[in-house]
């Protein structure tokens, strides 16, 4: 199956317990990228907290 979006909440899901995104996930995101899909954050977090999250990981 191809997937076109990936919309991930951070805590817990995309985030460990540790609020970590393990290095297996961000390499599965990143290439799911790669082929075409649009990972989408999607949280209750403030804009601010979550381009942060993003840059932090260089996940977009």
């Amino acid at each position: 199956m191809t997937y076109k979006l990936i919309a991930l909440d951070l805590d817990g899901t995309l985030n460990n317990d540790q609020k970590v995104i393990t290095p297996k996930t961000r390499e599965a995101l990143i290439k799911a990228q790669q082929q075409g899909a649009i990972v989408v954050l999607a949280s209750g977090w403030p804009k601010a907290g979550v381009f942060w999250e993003n840059q932090a990981h260089y996940l977009l």
